[in-house]
């Protein structure tokens, strides 16, 4: 499967998102960092280091806490991108956003952020964060993705997953990482649609 960026902003005209934030939630933002290698297109997952924190160990994003000083959640999620994976925003385009999502465990709400890269970037992980990043391709994603799961039933979300050999290492994705996943793979079947 091969995408573009104008794919990237057909699909988000495609699907559904909570525009606002929750209150009494820690704000927080990711993004989702796509681009094409070996003809097809490829998203930028990080293994979070094992740690006190409640998502250490865990498959994400880049991204997390929004902080005061940060103007906006789109701007949190390009500096955490360049604190974690070393990307700096000159390096890709922003498309937008598919919106907040809730994690009850944590208590975290996080604004999940679409950008496209033209080239594969150079990744400089910061060792304190990030274990190891994986470019794991749409296609096994989107093999794996329920297009008539049920949303507004809570209990198939809460035990979503999606299981990927990337880099001879075999990767479980859930919780909050699988369900922006999911959604974005939501929007991406309705654009590819005829």
């Amino acid at each position: 499967m091969k995408l573009n960026k104008t794919k990237l902003k057909e699909m988000l005209a495609r699907v559904p998102k909570r525009v606002e934030p929750k209150i009494g939630f820690t704000q927080a933002a990711v993004l989702l960092l796509f681009f094409n290698r070996e003809n097809q297109t490829h998203l930028v997952f990080i293994e979070r280091t094992k740690g006190d924190t409640p998502h250490g160990g865990q498959i994400a994003f880049p991204g997390g806490k929004i902080e005061p000083n940060d103007v906006s959640p789109q701007a949190a999620a390009f500096r955490e991108t360049q604190e974690e994976i070393g990307v700096s925003r000159h390096l890709y385009d922003y498309v937008g956003n598919i919106g907040f999502y809730l994690t009850t465990v944590s208590r975290f709400d996080a604004c999940a952020h679409i950008a496209w890269a033209e080239t594969r970037p150079a990744f400089a992980p910061d060792a304190y964060e990030v274990a190891r990043i994986f470019e794991i391709p749409v296609a096994s994603l989107y093999h794996q993705f329920i297009p008539n799961l049920d949303v507004s039933d809570t209990s198939p979300l809460l035990n979503l997953e999606f299981n990927v050999l990337a880099e001879n290492v075999s990767l479980n994705i859930w919780g909050l990482t699988a369900r922006m996943t999911h959604h974005f793979l939501i929007g991406l079947h309705h654009s590819l649609k005829p």
